[in-house]
């Protein structure tokens, strides 16, 4: 094969995840398309939103189709994706792309604490808790 990820061990094997061949659109795994549309259609319909494992590893054009179906059965679904890309313009990509409305980041990807500190500020909206009030928002 071309490929000699498996050789170099570049490809990390998890116990829950899978890599599937999906071409480049549906003429190239029917079957794999129209069951993963099936199945993302038939999570929609029970849930109000959907974590996406690994987003950084999920072709874009199959995320998008996937999410595009699933945003017909629930258009306000919820997104949340696993993301990293050490990378803002690779995230915007997904984010923008997929329609992403929260990230899941790892304290253990920070290669400083002023890293962490830059991403809790970047990613982390709206404190849901504190010892202090802030200034110029009155209390409840």
């Amino acid at each position: 094969p071309k490929s000699q990820v498996y050789l170099r061990r570049q490809l990390i094997p998890w116990g829950d995840s899978c890599k599937l061949r999906y071409g480049n659109g549906p003429d190239d795994s029917p079957w794999l398309w129209k069951h993963m549309t099936e199945y993302t259609c038939q999570m929609a319909r029970v849930f109000h939103g959907f974590r996406i494992d690994n987003c950084h590893n999920t072709p874009l054009h199959v995320a998008e189709a996937l999410l595009d179906e699933a945003r017909l059965v629930r258009p306000e679904l919820f997104v949340v994706a696993e993301l990293f890309t050490n990378s803002v313009e690779a995230d915007n990509v997904f984010i923008n792309h997929l329609g992403i409305n929260s990230l899941i980041r790892e304290a253990a990807h920070a290669g400083s604490s002023g890293s962490l500190g830059d991403t809790v500020y970047r990613y982390g909206g709206e404190p849901v808790g504190s010892f202090m009030p802030r200034p110029g928002v009155p209390e409840r």
